[in-house]
């Protein structure tokens, strides 16, 4: 068998390209099951490379696989990791950077999957603050798999061997096949319950992932049987398995259950592709084996290295949904890659010094060869480098330059605050201090800073409301029990919402958090990433609606993110008006619910969409640089909710808090920064707002219980 099939080179080169146009694209929706092209490719590769050392020497060395893997996977890791870190440090928000830098500490170590998995990161939202380094958590993956696996071979074959010295290859390998039958299918049913029960845990663990290497090890262990397959089957197997990848790009998406069961389409289809090629490699499959996708192939470990950094640090100077933004990233990731791979990455894997040598003389005849046959490919790679370096900086240069010169009626128009003689002086006061915040040139001193409010969630989280558990009467309780009942039901803004109903209603009512961070509180049919979210979601609202009945509260606020409204979100997809009467019909499907319980139903509109204060104040930035505008999904639900006023329904805009009547909206508003991330309300703009609650709020707020029904 061929040292590197291009095939295999091919197919790496529409995994990476998979996983890049998830990171950088969005779309299609399932790119990163490119990943799971890779899990099977390195379980093939590696098991087999093990097999052939046991075959040659009749032992494998342990010391070795360690050094060819340090060789192959640490360098360019490395300085990844070091570039990111003092990139972070410069642009970004300081608790920014270091959270990254512990990132980079534990991707070093080949730990980030676990650390992710246990900051409940959540890979299919395209959240705030996202870490650089987050693809990482893959390569832990892998490294974890291995420090196991070669030595469960190793023991295997001796056990086998030594006792049956003069065993086939077949009986030989069957032990090891069966442990490898064994160890997959259990891992793949602990990923099948963990994608239901703990789909963010399920899709960072190496225990719910081992079964995709399982395919490519067994691959590997069962190789001499694929090697009789006719020229034609071998042709008609690849294309079939790349027809399987394809279609696991286009249909598999973030709210399927995965890795498991569906991640099986892109494993088994990639399974179809490599064995194709076993004993001789598949004719005519050009699409994997042209020149551009075997380079691609070549250079795949450090695109994927470098991709997601470009991707993240990039947005930091443009908006990431422009066209110079998509295409600035791509010349730059590639180059990149190019330059890593011929400097870095293809010197060190081929390096003597990490080798092993029967002699002195050996190993300066190997270090001689090494020397010359890599100072063209390092001096090429560095040119490269700085050709990208410069192609990087120009573009982005020349696109502040452009923009800097052009008016944006989204960042620079001069704001004019409008004073209403009819409103309070506090409501006049807003209005001038948001257009003196969206007019700022210079960042003013912050309380709290950038970096400490992005880590400051709710207080009330504490106390149980980012689930809250209905049937405990103290999870999201505060107050006295005897005292009138205000019930505050909602998403997760309903719990940034909860701090300013306590702070003008907690000392004369018992204040009841009924809300779950990620469940809309009305009876919307939205999009989850698993059932096992939406069956949580449902039991609590049904919860929350007993409680009400039980508590019969004065008054229920109740809050939602409107982008729950988003088309994107919304399992029908409806657009517009569409969307508009879906959400109404929902709202006031709640309120029949709730209405017989309560003296008033109180609709709250959150905080518009945003950008999120860590991601856009950086070193390079002004003000202006973090100015959004309304989005539209905001003003379908705004206008959904307002359509339900009347009898004990009332609504409640708070936009005006937020935003001036333009539709722009700062981060900061008098030196407080307004969220601590795109959505939810910060602290201590939670208190600053409370005067503004409570003047448009208390006239429906009765101080006496909820009248029986």
């Amino acid at each position: 068998m061929r040292k590197k099939r291009f095939d295999i080179q091919g197919l790496r080169a529409v995994a990476v390209v998979s996983v890049i146009c998830d990171h950088l694209f969005h779309r299609p929706s399932g790119g990163f099951v490119g990943v799971d092209v890779f899990f099977v490719i390195s379980g093939f590769l590696i098991t087999g490379l093990l097999l052939r050392e046991f075959e040659r020497n009749g032992r494998i060395s342990l010391r070795d696989f360690y050094l060819r893997r340090v060789r192959r996977i640490a360098p360019a890791a490395t300085v990844v990791l070091l570039v990111t870190v003092l990139a972070s440090f410069i642009l970004l928000a300081t608790t920014r950077a270091q959270s990254i830098a512990l990132d980079a500490m534990a991707s070093f170590f080949f730990l980030s999957n676990w650390r992710f998995a246990a900051s409940g990161t959540d890979y299919f939202q395209i959240g705030t603050a996202v870490s650089p380094l987050q693809h990482f958590w893959s390569l832990s993956v892998e490294e974890q798999f291995y420090l196991v696996w070669p030595v469960l071979v190793m023991a295997m074959l001796i056990l086998t061997v030594r006792r049956r010295p003069g065993s086939t290859g077949l009986r030989r390998i069957s032990p090891i096949a069966t442990m490898m039958v064994v160890v997959t299918a259990l891992s793949f049913c602990w990923a099948y319950f963990s994608s239901v029960s703990d789909p963010t845990v399920a899709y960072f663990s190496t225990t719910t992932r081992a079964w995709e290497l399982g395919v490519g090890a067994l691959l590997a262990l069962f190789a001499h049987k694929f090697t009789a397959i006719k020229p034609l089957a071998r042709t008609a197997l690849a294309y079939t398995g790349l027809a399987g990848i394809a279609i696991s790009v286009i249909v598999i998406s973030p709210d399927l259950p995965f890795p498991a069961p569906w991640a099986l389409l892109p494993v088994l289809s990639t399974a179809l592709v490599i064995v194709a090629g076993i004993g001789s490699e598949s004719r005519n499959v050009w699409l994997l084996t042209n020149p551009v996708s075997r380079y691609i192939g070549d250079i795949s470990y450090s695109l994927y290295l470098w991709h997601f950094p470009v991707i993240v640090f990039l947005g930091v100077f443009m908006p990431t949904t422009s066209r110079a933004y998509f295409a600035i990233a791509l010349i730059t990731m590639f180059g990149l890659a190019a330059a890593s791979y011929a400097v870095i990455e293809k010197p060190l894997s081929q390096s003597p010094f990490l080798s092993s040598f029967p002699n002195r003389a050996s190993r300066r005849e190997a270090t001689t060869v090494w020397r010359q046959s890599t100072a063209r490919g390092v001096k090429m790679g560095l040119i490269g480098a700085l050709a990208v370096t410069v192609v990087t900086v120009a573009s982005v240069s020349a696109y502040v330059v452009v923009k800097g010169g052009v008016t944006d009626s989204s960042a620079t128009a001069v704001e004019t605050a409008v004073v209403d003689p009819d409103a309070s002086a506090a409501s006049n006061q807003m209005a001038v201090d948001i257009a003196d915040a969206l007019n700022a040139t210079e960042w003013p001193t912050l309380t709290p800073s950038a970096s400490e409010v992005a880590v400051q969630g709710p207080v009330e989280d504490a106390s149980g409301c980012g689930a809250t558990k209905a049937e405990d009467p103290d999870s999201c309780s505060f107050g006295d029990a005897a005292d009138p009942a205000i019930v505050v039901l909602g998403d997760s803004t309903g719990i940034t919402l909860l701090p300013t109903v306590r702070e003008v209603y907690g000392e004369s009512h018992f204040i009841r958090g009924l809300t779950r961070a990620g469940c809309p509180s009305i009876e919307l049919d939205t999009k989850f990433s698993n059932e096992a979210k939406r069956t949580a979601c449902e039991i609590s609202r049904t919860a929350a609606l007993d409680e009400i009945e039980r508590l019969k509260p004065v008054a229920v606020f109740v809050s939602n993110n409107y982008e729950w409204a988003n088309p994107l979100n919304l399992r029908s997809g409806a657009e517009k008006a569409e969307g508009i009467s879906e959400w109404t019909a929902a709202a006031q499907a709640t309120i029949d619910q709730i209405q017989p319980f309560t003296d008033r139903v109180i609709f709250v509109s959150p905080p518009p969409q945003g950008k999120a204060i860590a991601d856009c104040a950086t070193t390079i930035s002004t003000p202006a640089d973090c100015v959004s505008v309304i989005p539209s999904s905001w003003r379908s639900g705004s206008e959904a909710e307002r359509s339900l006023v009347g009898g004990k329904v009332v609504y409640v805009d708070t936009v005006s808090w937020f935003c001036a009547p333009s539709g722009r909206c700062p981060v900061f508003v008098d030196g407080t920064p307004v969220r601590r991330d795109g959505i939810h309300t910060s602290r201590n703009w939670a208190a600053h707002i409370a005067p503004l609650f409570q003047e448009r709020t208390e006239k429906f707020v009765p101080t006496v219980a909820a009248p029986q029904p």
